[in-house]
């Protein structure tokens, strides 16, 4: 019974487009990503969010 209803809601919501969509980034420390979503749409999108917002990870002397 609750698992019914947990399968309406996410239905739900997948058909309101509200459901969350998990996207694969081909390179995390980028600052410019290729992302690939959940439909195999792939785009080119800026990552504000990486550990690398000074753009020293892909430094030559840093991967040193």
């Amino acid at each position: 019974m609750l698992f019914d209803a947990i399968e309406r809601e996410l239905s739900r919501l997948d058909g309101a487009g509200l459901r969350r969509a998990l996207r694969v980034a081909e390179d995390p420390t980028n600052i410019r990503q290729r992302i690939t979503d959940r439909a195999g749409v792939t785009k080119e999108q800026l990552l504000f969010c990486s550990n690398d917002y000074l753009g020293l990870a892909n430094h030559s002397k840093i991967k040193q």
